[in-house]
């Protein structure tokens, strides 16, 4: 889907392909960020409290 997304984006005239690149990799980290962040953040919060709980 997002390959048909860049396709269009290039026949749409858009610019180059280093750009698009930069987007493309934009687009991944901000789908890593919204997806995985909140949950790892908690993770590593949550193991961090318990680390210092034991101790």
């Amino acid at each position: 889907m997002f390959q048909l997304y860049l396709r269009n984006y290039f026949k749409a005239g858009g610019r180059r392909l280093s750009d698009a690149k930069e987007l493309g990799f934009f687009f991944l980290y901000l789908v890593f960020a919204l997806l995985f962040g909140p949950g790892f953040g908690w993770f590593l919060n949550h193991s961090r409290s318990e680390g210092d709980f034991e101790t």
